[in-house]
C-alpha cells in the first residue's frame, strides 16, 4: 500500500515537472533573452547619448543630459512597483497586462538603465587624445560615434 501511494506521488511530480516546470523553463529564457535584447539595445542608444551630452562630450547640451537624472530615477524603482506603474504601458504596447509577453516591457525597462550605465561608463573611459586625434585628422562626430 505504501508503494502504492509513493508510486503514484513520484508519478504526479513526474507529470509536473514534464508539463510545468520544463515549459515555464523555456518561457524565462524566451523572456530573458528578448528583454536583454531589447534593453541593450535601448541602453546603448541611451548611453551614446549620455557621453554625447555630456559636459565634456562631442555635443554638450544640458537640456538633453536630464535624461542621467530620469535614469537614476528608473534604477531606484523596485522592479515590482515599476511593473505595476506601466501596466497602462504595457497593455498599450502589449494588449494585455499578465503574460510571457507583457512582461518583456517592464523587464526592458526596468534593465535598459542599468546597461546604459554601464556602456556609459565603458564609452567614458575612452581616451581623450583619440578622440583628439580622430577631430584632427577630420572625422565627423558619427564618426567618432
Amino acid at each position: 500500500m505504501e508503494q502504492i501511494r509513493q508510486t503514484k506521488q513520484r508519478r504526479s511530480f513526474l507529470e509536473f515537472a514534464k508539463d510545468i516546470l520544463i515549459e515555464a523553463f523555456f518561457q524565462t529564457l524566451y523572456m530573458t533573452a528578448v528583454a536583454t535584447i531589447f534593453a541593450t539595445i535601448i541602453g546603448f542608444i541611451i548611453a551614446i547619448t549620455l557621453v554625447i551630452t555630456d559636459s565634456n562630450g562631442l555635443r554638450p547640451n544640458k537640456k538633453l543630459n536630464v535624461l542621467g537624472g530620469i535614469i537614476n530615477t528608473i534604477r531606484s524603482f523596485p522592479f515590482i512597483i515599476l511593473m505595476v506603474a506601466i501596466i497602462p504601458l504595457t497593455r498599450f504596447i502589449v494588449g494585455k497586462a499578465i503574460g510571457v509577453n507583457a512582461a518583456l516591457v517592464p523587464l526592458t525597462i526596468g534593465a535598459a538603465p542599468f546597461i546604459a550605465r554601464v556602456i556609459e561608463s565603458s564609452l567614458k573611459e575612452v581616451d581623450k587624445g583619440l578622440i583628439e586625434a580622430a577631430k584632427s585628422f577630420g572625422a565627423s562626430n558619427t564618426q567618432i560615434i
